[in-house]
């Protein structure tokens, strides 16, 4: 995806709601009688035979959300908030499956961090808002490093980048380059309970027969975010590395 998919789609929470009732035909458990069942126990605690079976007819059960995540190293957990984004168009509202995903592994716009080269996080906290975070990849001896920055404001944000990828031993490669990967979620529908994509862009620059390469950009966008992702790759001879935030 090039500079053409400036307008794409939005976006991503936190925490998730377990208990709703549902079918009418089920046996018949009001919030209150949830609320009464949940102020039985204490965190842990097993529920009786009948109470859990109460739970399990009328709650929604999330297990299919969680269980997509089990087992994804952080890399994979960033391609498929790519991947998700991708999918849709600005405005468009996500599957309640995508949206959950967001939710768990995309940085509320309220979480604000600022990142430098001696801060401890993980690559999954490639999601900065409201400051800068260092990324770093090596791929065989091809070294891309930089700084990456967003800043969320009520309707207004930036996002700028400035990277610098290179061979260690100064051999030419066929291309060398890199690509910022940006995508903004907002809330949507009545409380904003759902989620869809504001803004998605790749900002891409790279050389050919070069040994070295600068991905230098900034940009302006107008839109509510409640959550964001930044992903940033090198890209050498066809292959693509991820960077991390050490």
């Amino acid at each position: 995806m090039m500079k053409s998919k400036i307008f794409k789609t939005l976006l991503t929470a936190g925490a998730i709601t377990l208990m709703l009732p549902l079918a009418a035909n089920a046996q018949s458990i009001t919030p209150s009688a949830v609320s009464e069942i949940e102020g039985n126990y204490d965190s842990g605690e097993i529920l009786s035979t009948e109470e859990a079976n109460s739970v399990k007819e009328n709650a929604k059960p999330i297990t299919k959300v969680h269980a997509l995540s089990i087992g994804l190293t952080e890399d994979e957990i960033s391609n498929k908030i790519t991947e998700i984004a991708d999918k849709y168009e600005i405005g468009e509202i996500f599957s309640d499956e995508d949206a959950e995903f967001i939710k768990l592994h995309a940085t509320p716009a309220s979480q604000t961090a600022t990142v430098n080269q001696n801060s401890a996080i993980s690559p999954a906290s490639t999601n900065i808002n409201g400051g800068s975070a260092y990324f770093s990849g090596l791929f065989n001896k091809v070294e891309l490093t930089g700084h990456g920055t967003v800043k969320l404001g009520i309707i207004n944000n930036y996002v700028s980048g400035n990277f610098i990828i290179r061979d260690i031993n100064k051999a030419y490669h066929s291309t060398i380059g890199s690509v910022a990967e940006y995508r903004a979620f907002g809330a949507f529908g009545e409380g904003g309970t759902k989620v869809g994509l504001v803004y998605s862009m790749d900002y891409t620059n790279s050389a050919k027969n070069a040994n070295y390469n600068k991905n230098v950009f900034e940009d302006t966008f107008v839109a509510s975010v409640a959550y964001s992702n930044l992903t940033v790759r090198g890209l050498v001879d066809g292959y693509s590395f991820m960077t991390d935030t050490p």
